[in-house]
C-alpha cells in the first residue's frame, strides 16, 4: 500500500525521536572536550664557544644557537628569542637588526613562530677570550657612560652552568636620556610590527626583558627607587611598545609587581592592581615565569613568606583568564632541576590554569629531540652540558609533561 504524506510525516518524526535519544545518549557517555593545549615554545640551547666552553643562557649568543643548531621538537609553536640591546647595537652608530630578521625568516619557512625580547638591562654573562674572560652586558657599553648608573654586585651566567658574581654598571631607569635611547631601541624594532613569524613581543622592562628592576630582589641601589616609581615606568613602557607593535600582539612578564602588592601600603596596591587591569583591557598577555614543583600549591592561595609574591602572580593570571586575557607560564627552569622533579604537580598546575602558552628550556628540547632522533649535532651542546644528569630519566620528565597537557 503506497504511503499517505500523513504516514510519511508520522515515519519521519520517528525516526527524528530516536536519532535525538540516539544522540543524547552518546552525550552522556563520551568523554568531556579537552581544553584547549596552550602553544610550547622553548628558549635556545646550550651553546658551545670558541674556545669549547659549553654555556646555557636564555639569552642568544650566537645565530645558530636559534636556527640550525636549535633541537626541533614537533609539539613546538616556536621559540623565544632573548637578545641583549648591546648585541644588536655593539656602538652608538651601529645597530643591526639581520639577526632578528634572519631568526623570523628561518622559522617562519618552518611554519613557527618567535616570542621576540630585546632586552635593556640584564645579567652578566661570562665568556673566555684569548685574553682570560669578557663579560657581555645587555646595556651597550656606549650608552652608560652619557647616563646616570649605579653599581650592584650582580650574579653572572658562565660556562657549565656555573653562577659567580661581580660588580655590574647598571643604568638609571629615570635618566631622561636612558628613556629617550629606549623609545629609539622600540621604534627601531618596530619594524618587525605585523611579521607573520612574531608571536608576540615581550615589553622589555627590567632584567633579561621581564619585571624585574633589580639584581638585589625586591631592593635596588638605584637611588630614589621606590614601587611607585617601578609602576610609572611600567606604564610608560606598556604605552612606548603599543605605539610601536599596533598589529603584534605584546607581553608582559609580571614579577616584581606582584611583591610590591604583597610588600606594599594600599596606594602601592592600588596601583598595581590598576596596572594590571590596564594590561587586561589591552589584552597585553600577563605571563608568569616560575613555574615549578610547588606551583599547584599557591593557585587560590596567598602564600607564605617566600611564595606571597607568586602566589599573587597566579591570581592576576587567573584574573586575566576570566577577563578573556591570554595568560602564559614559563618553566623556573629546566626540567632536569630538583624544583622541577614533581611533573604531575607542575602539569596540575598547567591544567588548572590553562595558559595560552606555555615555554620550557632549551635543555628540555635537546633531551627529547636525543631520544627521537639519536646522536646529532643538534643537540650535542645539550648532552655535553648535561654530563651529570641520568638522560633517561630528565627525558622522562619531559616525555610525561608533554603527554600530560599536549
Amino acid at each position: 500500500m503506497p504511503l499517505t504524506p500523513d504516514d510519511i510525516h508520522c515515519h519521519f518524526r520517528s525516526f527524528r525521536r530516536a536519532a535525538r535519544a540516539v544522540a543524547i545518549a552518546l552525550l552522556a557517555i563520551a568523554p568531556s572536550p579537552a581544553w584547549p593545549s596552550p602553544e610550547l615554545f622553548f628558549y635556545p640551547p646550550p651553546v658551545r664557544l670558541g674556545d669549547g666552553s659549553v654555556i646555557a643562557s636564555p639569552v642568544m649568543l650566537t645565530p645558530a644557537q636559534i636556527t640550525t643548531d636549535f633541537p626541533v621538537v614537533r609539539e613546538m609553536s616556536g621559540i623565544v628569542m632573548i637578545v641583549y640591546w648591546s648585541q644588536l647595537c655593539p656602538t652608538v652608530d651601529e645597530c643591526n637588526l639581520d639577526i632578528i630578521k634572519d631568526a623570523l625568516a628561518y622559522w617562519g619557512s618552518r611554519g613557527k613562530k618567535v616570542v621576540l625580547s630585546v632586552a635593556t638591562v640584564g645579567f652578566p654573562i661570562k665568556t673566555a677570550t684569548a685574553d682570560g674572560f669578557r663579560f657581555i652586558a645587555a646595556t651597550p657599553d656606549w650608552l652608560l657612560p652619557k647616563i646616570r648608573t649605579f653599581t650592584e654586585l650582580s650574579r653572572t651566567i658562565d660556562t657549565g652552568g656555573q653562577q659567580g658574581q661581580a660588580p655590574t654598571t647598571f643604568p638609571s631607569y629615570a635618566d631622561p636620556k636612558f628613556n629617550t635611547a629606549v623609545r629609539n631601541l622600540v621604534n627601531m624594532i618596530g619594524r618587525f610590527d605585523g611579521n607573520s613569524a612574531l608571536a608576540r613581543v615581550r615589553i622589555s622592562t627590567g632584567l633579561l626583558g621581564e619585571d624585574n628592576p633589580s639584581v638585589d630582589g625586591y631592593r635596588s641601589k638605584m637611588p630614589d627607587f621606590t614601587p611607585q616609581f617601578w609602576i610609572d615606568y611600567s606604564h610608560a613602557l606598556v604605552a612606548m611598545y603599543g605605539r610601536a607593535f599596533v598589529r603584534t600582539p605584546l607581553e608582559f612578564d609580571i614579577g616584581y609587581l606582584s611583591w610590591a602588592w604583597v610588600l606594599g601600603d594600599a596606594r602601592v596596591k592600588t596601583a598595581v592592581d590598576r596596572f594590571v587591569a590596564d594590561l587586561i583591557a589591552k589584552r597585553v598577555m600577563i605571563a608568569f615565569n616560575g613555574l615549578q614543583s610547588n606551583t599547584q600549591s599557591l593557585i587560590g592561595s596567598p602564600g607564605t613568606r617566600t611564595t606571597a609574591g607568586p602566589a599573587r602572580s597566579i591570581a592576576y593570571l587567573q584574573q586575566a583568564k576570566e577577563e578573556g586575557c591570554p595568560i602564559g607560564l614559563e618553566a623556573a627552569g629546566p626540567l632536569t632541576a630538583k624544583r622541577m622533579e614533581d611533573i604531575a604537580s607542575i602539569a596540575g598546575a598547567v591544567e588548572r590554569l590553562r595558559p595560552d602558552r606555555l615555554v620550557l628550556f632549551g635543555t628540555d628540547a635537546g633531551l627529547l629531540n636525543f631520544t627521537r632522533n639519536g646522536s646529532n649535532e643538534t643537540n650535542r651542546s645539550t648532552r655535553e652540558f648535561l654530563k651529570g644528569v641520568v638522560p633517561n630519566q630528565a627525558t622522562d620528565r619531559v616525555g610525561k609533561l608533554l603527554q600530560r597537557i599536549q
